[in-house]
């Protein structure tokens, strides 16, 4: 691992190699996507005639345990690295899609719900964006930005991937397809290519040469010192209005994506 970092380092920065990784990431956590989900949803209510209230309402409360429950992951990626999680959130995002190819009550598709949204749209969103600017600085929302287009993609391709699949093999087949994809190219893509920061492979962050003049563990040291810990950033006014503000789009845009697809499949039945 150590040696192709290095080897890659030599002609090209390999934070650029995290950022276009993290965007695969990004594009992976598709399965847990309302805007891929909302495919399966037609086929549920044929499948098990249940009614749109009750899956929707399922997916509701699925998406709000998930999204309070997703704290844990965040200390988890503090505590083991990026690395190590996107492999176990990977592993159980498989799983998930593999999971969801045998639900056959409501009490199966709640739980498989919360699985998606917890480990796809919830950590699999998360870790990339942790992971990027750890090795970007003047350059990190650039860095973002580009690790961004797998979010791009993911929308622009995935609800007509999933469509696709539904209709030619069925529901279940599509599940375990997205769960071979993500255990057979997704978690060799981690294994071989992500690294959790630059320290820890000897380099600096976008290869900035090191100042002979200044101490490095004082210069650490001064940065923390200037950061907020936790505590300090939610006694902040600003913290809680950044928070309520990006709150309100997902909010509008999963539900008006959820029944959008849901309602005009039914148009098309009727």
């Amino acid at each position: 691992m150590k040696k192709i970092i290095l080897k890659i380092n030599k002609h090209l920065y390999y934070g650029w190699v995290i950022a276009i990784v993290s965007g695969v990431a990004l594009f992976m956590s598709s399965p847990g996507q309302t805007y891929s989900i909302s495919v399966f949803i037609n086929a549920y209510n044929k499948e098990f005639q249940y009614s749109s209230t009750l899956i929707s309402s399922a997916y509701s409360i699925a998406t709000t345990v998930s999204g309070l429950l997703l704290i844990f992951v965040g200390k988890a990626i503090d505590k083991h690295g990026n690395k190590r999680m996107m492999l176990i959130i990977g592993v159980l995002l498989a799983l998930t899609a593999f999971y969801n190819s045998f639900v056959s009550s409501i009490i199966m598709i709640s739980f498989g719900f919360f699985m998606l949204r917890y480990f796809g749209q919830g950590s699999m969103t998360l870790l990339p964006n942790a992971l990027v600017p750890q090795w970007f600085s003047k350059h990190r929302a650039f860095a973002i930005s580009i690790s961004g287009i797998g979010s791009l993609l993911g929308t622009l391709i995935v609800p007509s991937l999933n469509l696709w699949m539904i209709s030619s093999y069925g529901w279940q087949t599509a599940w375990r397809i997205w769960s071979i994809v993500i255990a057979l190219f997704f978690l060799p893509l981690v294994v071989l290519f992500v690294g959790n920061q630059p320290e820890d492979y000897g380099l600096t962050v976008e290869n900035e040469p090191l100042d002979p003049n200044i101490d490095q563990s004082t210069l650490l040291e001064k940065i923390a010192n200037e950061s907020y810990t936790l505590k300090e950033a939610l006694s902040t006014k600003s913290f809680w209005i950044a928070g309520f503000i990006s709150m309100l789009p997902a909010m509008f845009s999963t539900g008006l994506t959820f029944h959008f697809f849901y309602d005009n499949e039914l148009k098309k039945c009727q």
